[in-house]
Order: structure tokens, then C-alpha cells, then sequence
């Protein structure tokens, strides 16, 4: 059976992520309005969730604000929305009210 050449020690695997987390989803300024049912998903999806080591997104459990959040977020002021129409559409989600249902 090959292995490592002898005195080179242990083969080591390591999960490489060659994505960069700062890196953002591009957003098509000709198809805003097309994106935003995705973008109001995307920010009621994904959510903050605080754990011992941080804020991590509920959903995909990268650090939050993660990059599907940021996504929305940026497709939905693109469009024309405010903070509060945001915030009011992340309320009235936890309460069971969703715009694709």
C-alpha cells in the first residue's frame, strides 16, 4: 500500500475554503425588482443567533451577518426600502407572517 514517503510523517487532509467570507454576492441593478421575493427571504432566513463563540447566521451558520443576508439586505435597499420597512418585514416573519406563504 503507498503511503508518505518514509520520515516525511503523517499525510494530514485539511478542508480548504477558498472562499473569501468578505466576499459579497453581486447584485444585478437591471433585475432589482425581479431579486427582491429572494432578498426578503434571504434577510428572514437568514438570522442572527448568538452562540458562546459569536453571532452565527441561523441558517448556514457562517458568522452573521453572512454573505446571503448581506446579499438581501443590499437587493432590498436597491430597490428602494428602508430600514424600518426591513425591520418590519423581519417582525411580522417571527410572528408567522411571510411573504411567500
Amino acid at each position: 500500500m503507498a503511503g508518505p514517503p518514509s520520515g516525511s510523517g503523517p499525510l494530514l487532509l485539511a478542508a480548504v475554503d477558498d472562499t473569501d467570507p468578505y466576499d459579497g454576492y453581486p447584485v444585478q441593478l437591471d433585475r432589482v425588482q425581479e431579486d427582491v421575493p429572494l432578498a426578503q427571504r434571504a434577510v428572514i432566513v437568514h438570522q442572527p443567533e448568538q452562540w458562546p463563540a459569536g453571532c452565527f447566521c441561523r441558517n448556514c451558520k457562517a458568522r452573521w451577518p453572512c454573505r446571503l443576508h448581506a446579499w438581501g439586505l443590499t437587493v432590498l435597499h436597491a430597490a428602494g426600502w428602508t430600514g424600518v420597512q426591513i425591520a418590519e418585514l423581519v417582525r411580522r416573519a417571527g410572528a408567522g407572517e411571510v411573504p411567500w406563504a
